[in-house]
């Protein structure tokens, strides 16, 4: 609560919901609690590192109030790869800082 992510509703758990819950299982029930995050100030790689470490389905990305920003998955790492093969000279450029 307060703002806080408290966890990742995965495909796999909604599958096991609608396989073993009821219409009204609530969310918190089926959803996986340990996802790791890394501030909004971090270096990429190091959002990489922690991803590829924990071997979770994302990691959250939360700013200085603990709030969640972002979501990096496996996917997205991918996508970046593809789009940097295909054009090697794009550039990814930081978003503008929040004041």
């Amino acid at each position: 609560g307060s703002g806080h992510p408290r966890g990742l509703l995965t495909r796999d758990g909604l599958i096991v919901a609608l396989r073993q819950g009821t219409p009204v299982t609530p969310v918190l029930d089926v959803m996986l609690r340990e996802i790791p995050s890394v501030q909004d100030w971090q270096p990429l790689e190091t959002g990489l590192t922690i991803l590829n470490q924990s071997k979770a389905p994302a990691l959250f990305v939360l700013n200085r109030n603990q709030q969640l920003v972002g979501l990096i998955t496996p996917e997205n790492i991918g996508e970046m790869m593809m789009v940097r093969n295909i054009r090697p000279d794009w550039r990814f450029r930081p978003r503008a800082q929040e004041v």
